[in-house]
This record gives structure tokens, sequence and C-alpha cells, in this order.
């Protein structure tokens, strides 16, 4: 691998939509949806059987910190910035999360 390749290697928990879909659909009861939009966001359209969880809300952290382990999260928001910043906080707490690359327009 050359270095600017792995300078710029996408994350392992970055899925661009088909793979997040099939990733998540593989997962089955251990997979959980997590919209991180706003839940006025949320109420105009979200991935059907997703929870909200708001990652601009002052708790996230601790709501975060709630979620069970032994659970995969697959987790979504309008373009994919603040899913990957989500994923990033998520991770460092022990969870598995995986962020659904570009954003919820990309759900295949």
């Amino acid at each position: 691998m050359s270095f600017l390749s792995f300078l710029f290697k996408r994350p392992a928990y970055l899925l661009k939509g088909p793979e997040f879909k099939s990733k998540y659909q593989a997962s089955g009861k251990a997979g959980v949806l997590l919209d991180v939009r706003t839940p006025a966001e949320h109420k105009q359209g979200s991935i059907a059987k997703s929870k909200n969880i708001n990652i601009m809300a002052s708790d996230f952290l601790a709501q975060v910190r709630k979620l069970p382990k032994d659970k995969a999260y697959f987790v979504y928001c309008r373009s994919g910035h603040r899913s990957k910043a989500a994923v990033q906080q998520m991770k460092a707490e022990g969870l598995e999360a995986y962020s659904l690359s570009g954003g919820m327009g990309n759900w295949a």
C-alpha cells in the first residue's frame, strides 16, 4: 500500500449505501438503525424502523452510554457528516457502529 493510499483509505466503519444496507440486513435483530439528525428532521422523513438520537443534543454522549453493547449500530444523517462524528464517539465508547457514507440519500 502506498503512503498516499494509506492516507486516503476509507475507515472500515464508513460504508457506502449498498454495503451499509446489506450489513444492516444481515445483522438481524442485533442491528439497530440510528438516525442522529434532529427530532424535527427525523419527523420530516426517516428510514423505516430507525431510532432517533440527536447528535446535537447536550446529552448525546449520555444517551450513547446507555445503548446496549451487544448490538451493532447503523448510523445515518442527511449528508454523512454527523453520522461519521457520532460513530467515532460511539466507537470510543466501545460500541460497534457504522456510518452511512453520503447520508440517507444513499440508502439503497
